[in-house]
């Protein structure tokens, strides 16, 4: 009994400095409540290996997932999934829609107002891609002319990097984690 309990904490442990979890509002659920419940209702933003969408089946798999359904498990609960965006997950946190959620998230200073963040599982930096051979981009400030387009999510990290650079950049924004083409629509970068 005394190992299982012990397992159990760790287990939560490791689930409280892994993940993003809501802030606690009055009425907020306790692992108790969870534990009662038999669920664990998690929120979760596909993209690259931590969250994966099978297309065909709309199943979840990747590293997060795998982490959060042993995690359930050890605390004898199941994992319910809902999907969210960068854009909207911590609305998704704050009214109860999820208990935590599971995404390659950045903590900024306005999400952390918002939600408790746990420490980092990993760190990622901005990162930009374009065709070989182009040679147009040695530095950011390359990406400062009228006709550079830039392609991010919105609500990402470099969503939010390319609004706090100054130039005259319009992106195209898609509202949608998945790598689908033509999702979103072009908008101007400051309108965000």
């Amino acid at each position: 009994m005394m190992r299982k309990s012990f397992l159990t904490l760790s287990a939560l442990f490791f689930f409280l400095s892994t993940f993003t979890i809501g802030g606690l509002p009055a009425g907020a659920k306790t692992v108790d409540d969870i534990v009662k419940e038999g669920t664990l209702t998690v929120g979760v933003i596909p993209y690259g290996v931590d969250v994966i969408k099978d297309p065909r089946t709309s199943e979840y798999s990747g590293v997060f997932i795998e982490a959060i359904k042993h995690i359930a498990s050890e605390i004898n609960v199941k994992p319910a999934f809902k999907e969210f965006t960068w854009a909207n997950f911590i609305a998704g946190l704050q009214a109860g829609h999820v208990d935590v959620s599971v995404a390659s998230t950045y903590a900024t200073m306005k999400r952390a107002l918002a939600v408790a963040f746990t420490r980092p599982v990993y760190f990622l930096g901005i990162e930009g891609v374009a065709k070989k051979g182009d040679t147009r981009f040695a530095r950011p400030e390359d990406l400062n002319r009228p006709e550079v387009k830039v392609a991010v999510t919105q609500g990402t990290g470099e969503h939010r990097w390319l609004i706090a650079v100054p130039g005259p950049r319009p992106c195209h924004l898609r509202n949608d984690a998945g790598p689908r083409r033509g999702s979103g629509g072009a908008f101007e970068c400051r309108d965000f």
